[in-house]
């Protein structure tokens, strides 16, 4: 457990120094028509990507208008909504990877682009990204009408690929017409993609020392993180937290936010649930997990285990915490009188 709490926030470093990350989606199913409709997805993609690349003073594939990538779809793609259709098999092959919190920072901290292995096909995991973002465009636009039944919605909704683009943007130095950077030795997948221009290139991250990382900074990170990725997958409750602190700036101190898997998850929900309210001035962190589900705890505490879908708020924090910190007193607003009940 020592050695184990120790590795955490050692991650982010490891996970940033990797040239390849590769990714696999499974076997290959027994559909003659799988390899056909993989390949042309993948094109789709790579027609999309470099469409936008050819836009005048292109910045980036996040910058461009959803009406200006919708438009390139339709220019470069006869069939979108069978592309559409085609692509939420891929997701969902790809989806028991992408659910999984420590894989999160496989691909964003990776310094080039991660490569997806779907069928026979080969493809960027962020151009794919970039298909399935344009397509749900399309679909909220109401491109598409009611060719896509319920499920396939979900479906297509329920993918991570948006926010972990986002987010690999987020912590990227963005390179405009930067070429990927040469593998110090040739991987095998490397001939078969076309690594044109990347948008960005991840930061490796700098040694941790207090001045680097402010309080302040690392809880409004850490909140956004657990915003977006909380409903992760892991082997133990505590990495609902710990495994997306490779994703922040973390400090070196207080000590009460440094992981121990040797306390219970309990204990840690608490003591950064505190945290994050002390140091954002949020109550959004109450809204980011069933609330009273955790024996032995203040029912404030929210367990991260149990995802609740709720929009962040305007709302300041303006509660005080009792002396040893299980109690939370919030202001309220009386809103009426109860005189009588039958």
């Amino acid at each position: 457990m020592k050695e184990r709490s120790r590795q955490i926030p050692r991650m982010k470093e490891l996970y940033s120094t990797a040239t390849s990350v590769v990714i696999w989606c499974g076997g290959i199913p027994e559909d003659e028509d799988y390899d056909r409709h993989v390949m042309q997805v993948v094109v789709a993609a790579e027609a999309l990507h470099d469409g936008i690349l050819r836009l005048p003073d292109s910045s980036g594939f996040l910058d461009a208008p959803a009406e200006t990538k919708i438009s390139i779809l339709n220019q470069q793609v006869a069939e979108t909504q069978d592309i559409g259709q085609r692509l939420i098999p891929i997701l969902v092959d790809g989806g028991a990877w992408m659910m999984r919190t420590w894989t999160l920072q496989e691909a964003v901290l990776a310094r080039e682009y991660p490569v997806l292995l779907v069928g026979k096909e080969v493809n960027s995991l962020w151009k794919l990204a970039y298909l399935k973002s344009t397509i749900a465009a399309a679909l909220k636009a109401g491109q598409f009408g009611d060719y896509f039944t319920p499920l396939a919605r979900l479906l297509l909704a329920a993918s991570r690929l948006d926010n972990m683009l986002a987010l690999a943007f987020k912590l990227s130095s963005r390179a405009k017409g930067t070429a990927l950077s040469s593998p110090k030795s040739a991987h095998p997948l490397r001939s078969r993609l076309d690594l044109v221009t990347q948008f960005f290139r991840i930061r490796i991250s700098s040694p941790r020392t207090e001045n680097s990382a402010t309080l302040s900074q690392f809880s409004s990170e850490l909140l956004e993180r657990l915003a977006s990725f909380s409903d992760g997958q892991t082997t133990v409750p505590h990495d609902r937290i710990y495994g997306l602190l490779g994703l922040t700036d973390f400090p070196e101190s207080p000590r009460y936010i440094q992981p121990d898997y040797s306390r219970s998850f309990g204990d840690v929900f608490h003591d950064y649930t505190k945290f994050l309210l002390k140091t954002t001035k949020s109550i959004d962190v109450l809204a980011l997990g069933k609330p009273g589900q955790l024996q032995g705890f203040s029912t404030w505490v929210p367990d991260y285990t149990e995802r609740l879908n709720c929009q962040p708020t305007d709302v300041p924090f303006a509660g005080e915490f009792s002396e040893n910190d299980r109690c939370l007193s919030v202001p309220g607003l009386c809103l009426g009188k109860v005189t009588a009940y039958h």
